[in-house]
């Protein structure tokens, strides 16, 4: 297992949100490594969606794991760019809940 260090500085308007994307691209892979406990442990990949940790996130979740969800994440910046606050919210639906709950869902979380 390969560990290591990034770094990464993004670029934004002041009171605009912070984006990941400008710096670390749109383009890659969302891959997740989970240990069940069990002899293998469970890895899962889909492609970006959009560079920004919670878009794509939440797109893993509803490609490669099949849960329905809805995830927003939202930072705080002071002038000189500074994190003042911080904050996320993910919502998944019950098995079998009609797409429109959770499609509502993410379009309020949206913005």
């Amino acid at each position: 297992m390969a560990c290591g260090r990034s770094r990464a500085h993004a670029f934004f308007e002041v009171g605009g949100r912070p984006t990941l994307a400008a710096a670390l691209g749109a383009r890659g892979q969302v891959v997740v490594t989970r240990d069940l406990g069990l002899r293998e442990k469970y890895q899962g990949s889909v492609d970006m969606v959009a560079g920004e940790i919670d878009l794509d996130v939440e797109s893993y979740l509803g490609k490669s794991e099949q849960l329905p969800s809805a995830l927003s994440c939202a930072t705080v910046l002071d002038a000189d760019g500074k994190v003042l606050r911080s904050a996320g919210v993910m919502c998944q639906t019950f098995p079998n809940s009609p797409p429109e709950v959770i499609e509502e869902i993410q379009e309020q979380v949206a913005g």
